[in-house]
């Protein structure tokens, strides 16, 4: 599912559906590493593209990390329906703007052109103008606003085409585009120049050719109508100017599709989505007086107008602010806190809204954590979900300010989500149920298991099971030592192992193990042996290079001066195993799967 991305100011998130499922005890939602933090910045994944910034420059990656279009830009918005808005500075310290294919990497220069059809020039943007920029360039239905101009995904510009006639020969200085195309329907506004010389605004759709399909009266119960967006269920939001005695002013309201009011224009801004809804169970979120509230399809209010910020609602939920502090509303105007996983209440900075699933993530200022919280209410409080991840200490939500109310992404499971750890950027999956039988939460395999898991190490031998006391296979501790140093790509495919098959998910594992000195070569590598503690400790050893440790040890079944008594000596001093007794460390003894992801914790994650 496309992910929708959330400006603050000026754009929610809908989240498909209202069910709320109940999490059972002991469940939790799985956050397994993707891509390692590594990027200065990323903004989200729309599909499988998102944009990363290395070394000061702009570019794109798929999901699995690689590098699909260069780091070139000097910005670049996200990615939608498969192009991506992108600039490159000039000498002058302007940004020209590019289409590009987020497939092939493809770039198309914008053009800007005056309307008249006569004049255009390269399109470019200050920096200021690009972060509005990023905010409105969405392609939805095969049409892309830039700064008020509709291209087509393949970078061709749209232009009415009979606008003149469709006026009656009236003078059209420009016009530009209002809100997403819907269903094939281009919003769009003209600015005509009157017979007494005084310039108007009409109102008209049109559709991906460019062909007039509706003009609507230039006023309208008095009123100057000043933009329409796309019909949604029956019903079109419509911008109405006024004059006030302080100057011209903007509201909005609902027409029915025959152009009629239902809703005069008395709002001064309302809440909608990226694709072009803004009725969201039932609800329109409206502003009035400076605050938020919300109103039915005939206009009636529901939710008071007494809000600093409000955002759609999904799962029958909205996040909104009053004075500092940020919570969730439901449709009948009822606050809810919410309860962090130690069952205090959180200081709410930036919450996403409820996806389909009925969960949200939310980032806790008194914690400095995000966690996810089920839409399933307790007692008027949202609690978080059991043993939900622990994301990390930064996520990603769009233009969050400190202190200012922020809803951030709707993730669906499955889907990946940025994070940050000692500021640098990176992917994790969210959301799968995760949940091991055997695993006891005091085992002292437990938090090991959930690292290793989490990192992609390994996986559950099942989807409820782990099998902790399952004796540990050659090729699974090379497998997992690979993947802990980040799944690098062998060098060479030269094979030494007549029983290392291609194609099996331990075989780059094995031939990288060879190149670093890990494994020794010979005929035989015996993936399916079981590995012992010994062997453990002599492959972790090589894989940290072999390092010498000072001090002695007092096992006298390990034989001194020999690689295995180095490699145990090594591994003492890092605290990742001891001895089995005071006098033995038991070195032919079978390493379950539960101590050796132990080992791999305590060598890399502690």
């Amino acid at each position: 599912m496309r992910r929708r991305i959330l400006c603050c100011l000026l754009l929610v998130l809908l989240a498909v559906g209202a069910s709320v499922p109940a999490f059972a005890a002991g469940e939790k939602l799985s956050a397994l590493v993707e891509i390692e933090p590594q990027y200065e910045a990323v903004r989200a994944f729309w599909g499988d593209r998102a944009p990363a910034k290395l070394d000061g420059k702009w570019g794109l990656i798929d999901a699995r990390g690689e590098t699909v279009v260069p780091f070139i830009y000097s910005w670049m918005g996200s990615p939608s329906d498969g192009v991506v808005l992108a600039a490159k500075q000039n000498d002058r310290e302007d940004h020209r703007l590019f289409l590009v294919s987020a497939e092939s990497g493809a770039a198309r220069k914008l053009t800007y052109a005056f309307f008249d059809g006569q004049q255009e020039t390269d399109m470019t943007a200050t920096a200021e103008q690009l972060a509005v920029s990023g905010h409105h360039f969405v392609c939805y239905d095969g049409v892309i606003n830039v700064r008020g101009i509709a291209y087509l995904r393949d970078g061709e510009q749209i232009r009415p085409q009979g606008l003149t006639e469709a006026l009656g020969g009236a003078v059209v200085t420009h016009y530009a585009m209002i809100g997403p195309s819907v269903a094939g329907v281009i919003p769009m506004a003209a600015y005509v120049q009157g017979n007494d010389g005084a310039t108007y605004t009409q109102c008209f759709y049109m559709n991906h050719h460019g062909e007039i399909i509706r003009v609507f009266p230039a006023v309208l119960a008095g009123l100057q109508l000043t933009g329409v967006y796309a019909p949604q269920d029956g019903l079109i939001v419509a911008e109405a100017t006024r004059t006030a005695e302080t100057g011209t002013e903007i509201r909005y309201g609902l027409m029915d599709k025959d152009g009629e009011w239902i809703v005069l224009p008395i709002y001064t801004d309302f809440r909608w989505t990226l694709d072009g809804t803004f009725f969201h169970d039932g609800l329109w979120v409206v502003v009035d007086g400076g605050k938020y509230g919300a109103i039915d399809r005939e206009g009636n209010r529901v939710i008071p107008f007494a809000y600093d910020f409000m955002g759609v609602f999904s799962a029958g939920l909205s996040g909104a602010s009053r004075n500092g502090e940020m919570f969730y509303l439901d449709t009948a105007g009822r606050a809810y806190t919410v309860e962090g996983p130690d069952g205090s209440m959180a200081e709410l900075g930036a919450a996403s809204t409820f996806n389909g699933d009925g969960i949200a993530c939310v980032y806790d200022r008194k914690s400095r954590r995000a966690y996810c919280i089920s839409a399933e209410a307790k007692g008027g409080v949202l609690p978080a979900i059991k043993d939900g991840p622990e994301i990390a200490r930064e996520v990603y939500f769009p233009d969050y300010i400190e202190g200012e109310p922020c809803l951030g992404l709707t993730y669906e499971p499955g889907e990946l989500m940025a994070y940050a750890e000692d500021g640098k950027w990176g992917f994790l999956r969210y959301g799968e149920l995760l949940h091991f039988d055997d695993v006891a939460e005091d085992a002292y395999y437990a938090e090991p298991v959930d690292w290793a898991v989490r990192r992609s190490i390994t996986n559950g031998t099942s989807p409820t099971t782990f099998s902790p006391e399952s004796d540990c296979t050659k090729a699974q501790i090379i497998t997992f030592l690979w993947r802990a140093s980040g799944s690098p790509v062998p060098v060479s495919r030269n094979n030494p192992f007549h029983d290392v098959a291609e194609g099996q998910y331990y075989t780059d594992a094995v031939l990288w193990a060879v190149e670093e000195g890990i494994v020794p070569t010979g005929e035989r590598f015996g993936p399916n042996d079981p590995c012992t503690r010994g062997q453990t400790v002599v492959f972790m050893w090589r894989c940290a290079g072999s390092p010498e440790t000072e001090g002695k040890i007092s096992f006298y079944d390990v034989n001194p001066n020999s690689e295995t008594e180095r490699a145990v000596r090594w591994a003492v001093a890092q605290e990742i195993t001891n001895g089995t007794t005071a006098v033995t460390f038991s070195p032919y003894r079978v390493c379950t799967r539960g101590q050796i992801v132990t080992f791999l914790w305590r060598a890399y994650a502690k």
